[in-house]
């Protein structure tokens, strides 16, 4: 309960420190904001979206022409599934091994000489290199094809992010540089405020991230208060601003309304991270079922003297502290016979 208490004495203490302080002015911007480009000159063949569209991730935008590139493409996959050579190599290469061991058994007879049979093996050996060429190179085709797949894909622009098309700067059928503007797409959801807060201010009030921040809006025609909404700092500075003595603050607001960016807004205060307060565990133990065993309170095995120790205590106090002889104890020893059950026997 005192860690309850002390949490909200400390929050009350933040807050009226917070409210007290003057407000920041600021203005919201687009948390993603992306101008996208063609790396290689080309004609816009397409033009997908318009400004003011809604986006996905992922989403075609804008494609160049490439017929011509389709085209070469066709001829490098024809040319990477060719296999003729490699075919037409290993017929020729098994007919000169067969025409080497010919020669070999008409060696062993004399009826080949050394120069014909090296003669043959050298082919064999020629056959197997030019083999392995023709398989390199067809290797070496098939990389060419998935290149020009990887620059035909450069043609297209997709959008990396999900936001709106707000501005197109080519149009259909016009031709474009390498790395000429061609579209701009933001994200508005959610909205990004960059606040220039006072470094002493961020010092004395703790402003980390993680912490809220409470942001009014303008308030609209017809509206008798300013809205406000909860933004979640997500970044500190950590340079400040020597001339002005500011920190850069980012605060990321939801934007499911989709207002624009742009606005100049008022950070009314900021607050803590959230902390989790765990209750204190009570000191006193719960109530103990009835059917419950008790803890022990010694150990289950003592030694024999502990157990004899109770009823020697009114002797040993009577005595000084001294415990008597054993004949003042009135203790008397007598030897009985024990008797085997079994037998009977004493």
């Amino acid at each position: 309960m005192m860690r309850v208490i002390v949490f909200l004495m400390v929050a009350f203490s933040f807050g009226v420190v917070c409210c007290g302080a003057e407000s920041i002015e600021a203005f919201t911007r687009p948390s993603d904001d992306v101008t996208l480009s063609f790396v290689r000159p080309g004609l816009i063949a397409k033009m997908l979206v318009k400004e003011g569209d809604q986006v996905r991730q992922g989403q075609l935008l804008v494609a160049q022409d490439d017929l011509a590139e389709m085209a070469s493409l066709e001829q490098l996959k024809a040319k990477a599934d060719d296999t003729v050579q490699i075919d037409a190599s290993k017929a020729d290469l098994d007919q000169k091994r067969v025409d080497f061991e010919k020669l070999e058994k008409l060696g062993s007879t004399g009826a080949a000489g050394v120069y014909e049979r090296e003669h043959a093996r050298l082919d064999v050996v020629i056959g197997e290199m030019r083999l392995k060429l023709y398989e390199f190179e067809r290797m070496q085709d098939g990389r060419k094809y998935e290149e020009a797949k990887l620059q035909l894909d450069r043609m297209l622009i997709f959008s990396p992010v999900a936001g709106v098309v707000e501005q197109s700067f080519i149009k259909q059928g016009e031709s474009v540089n390498a790395l000429d503007k061609v579209i701009r797409v933001v994200k508005i959801d959610p909205l990004w405020i960059d606040i220039p807060a006072p470094l002493t201010q961020v010092r004395s009030l703790g402003i980390v991230r993680g912490g809220e921040a409470q942001i009014e809006f303008p308030a609209a025609a017809g509206q008798t208060a300013a809205p406000r909404a909860t933004g979640k700092v997500i970044h500190v500075g950590a340079v400040a601003d020597p001339a002005s003595g500011t920190l850069t603050v980012r605060v990321e607001v939801p934007n499911s309304a989709l207002r624009q960016a742009g606005e100049r807004v008022k950070v009314v205060s900021f607050l803590p991270p959230p902390v989790v307060v765990i209750p204190d565990v009570p000191t006193e133990p719960a109530s103990r079922p009835a059917d419950e065993t008790p803890p022990a309170t010694q150990p289950a095995t003592q030694p024999a003297m502990d157990l004899l120790m109770p009823s020697l205590q009114p002797v040993i106090s009577g005595t000084g502290g001294m415990a008597p002889p054993a004949d003042e104890l009135n203790v008397t020893t007598t030897n009985t016979p024990t008797t085997d059950d079994a037998s009977g026997v004493k």
